[in-house]
């Protein structure tokens, strides 16, 4: 995927943990998105979308929010006829103040540096993400172990991104069509005491989930995924039922579905000679479902569109007929038999009452002949 970055600068959030927070560390100016280490640092944050532990939500900024500086500060943004470095600047630092505004009332809530990126990809993006630093071991000039410290770039620990393309159908959409429309995708960390949720908070995201839009691009976006893989296109229809058997799991006991679970799924269906090769799958997969699909890391499962994959409805003046496709086959002993030859249906394991309503019913018509 090729990346190209417009702006791209980073600040620092500087809290610790239960500590009282400090003055922000705020850069008047970009940083030089030239550099190979820049182009190198924006590139694996970018990627992480969607990698396991990196799911994300989508959403819309909350109009209703305490605080809607930085999304009134965006709308700005977005509206600019060229955009220059100070104007991305200018809303990075109003980011910053609303972070500072929220991290300051919650003691649980830890900094950490702030990067900011406009770059374009498909589409074009504004994203923040929150890195943190760890420590690591170097040898230096005489092969002696040194203690350094450097960025942890395997985890988003909170990151919001903003699809400029989204944003403008949004805008021009409906009141009806928005319901179903996103822009935003965010991390949701669960949190009691808010400790983690002041970041989305602080940026005025907040959910906008179509559960039948979301259960129906899950189910295609599975099976393009299955069928576009040699290694899995054979297994794509077992897959299926099995989805969808843990689909209806999820309706019956009234729980929302994780990506986390559909993966479990998947997973019984990825060759596993190879335990690297399978992982590499089950990510891409996940990658796939959530940055490509719009699949959020959780997401309650919509019943009538599942039923729509699992049973067959036909409905004409005289009937209307409706039946699992688990129970459809063409053997004599399937309990939904299809004769091709013939072209019929043929129906067993009729319950008592239903017999005993056709049988009064031609009884009647017998004696009126």
């Amino acid at each position: 995927m090729t990346i190209q970055i417009n702006n791209i600068v980073i600040h620092e959030l500087v809290k610790e943990q239960h500590h009282h927070i400090q003055d922000s560390i705020i850069k008047d100016n970009v940083l030089d998105k030239n550099k190979i280490v820049i182009k190198s640092l924006a590139q694996k944050v970018i990627n992480l979308f969607g990698t396991r532990n990196n799911t994300t939500n989508f959403g819309i900024f909350d109009t209703n929010a305490e605080d809607t500086t930085f999304q009134d500060k965006f709308r700005d943004y977005f509206n600019l006829v060229a955009v220059g470095e100070q104007d991305f600047i200018d809303l990075t630092k109003a980011a910053m103040d609303s972070l500072y505004t929220k991290a300051e009332n919650q003691s649980g809530a830890s900094g950490g540096y702030i990067l900011f990126i406009d770059y374009k990809t498909n589409s074009r993006f504004f994203l923040v993400a929150m890195i943190k630093k760890k420590d690591g071991i170097n040898l230096n000039d005489n092969l002696e172990p040194e203690e350094i410290t450097q960025l942890e770039l395997d985890k988003l620990y909170q990151v919001a991104r903003i699809n400029f393309n989204k944003y403008e159908s949004f805008q021009n959409a409906s009141e009806e069509d928005r319901m179903e429309l996103s822009y935003l995708n965010f991390l949701k960390r669960n949190s009691s005491d808010g400790a983690s949720g002041y970041f989305v908070s602080a940026l005025g995201c907040s959910d906008n989930i179509a559960p039948n839009k979301v259960t129906d691009n899950l189910i295609k976006g599975s099976l393009t995924f299955f069928n576009s893989q040699d290694c899995l296109k054979n297994n794509t229809y077992n897959f299926k039922n099995k989805l969808l058997c843990f689909l209806n799991e999820k309706i019956k006991a009234k729980e929302s579905a994780k990506l986390s679970e559909i993966e479990r799924v998947a997973r019984e269906f990825i060759p596993a000679e190879d335990i690297e090769t399978a992982d590499n799958i089950a990510s891409q997969f996940m990658i796939y479902l959530n940055d490509e699909c719009s699949i959020p890391s959780e997401f309650p499962v919509h019943q009538s569109t599942v039923t729509k994959y699992t049973q067959i409805r036909s409905k004409t003046s005289n009937y209307d007929l409706k039946f699992e496709k688990s129970a459809l086959g063409t053997n004599e002993q399937d309990k939904v038999y299809y004769d091709r030859e013939h072209k019929k249906l043929i129906l067993s394991g009729i319950p008592d009452e239903t017999i005993a309503q056709i049988e009064s019913e031609l009884a009647q018509q017998e004696q009126n002949q």
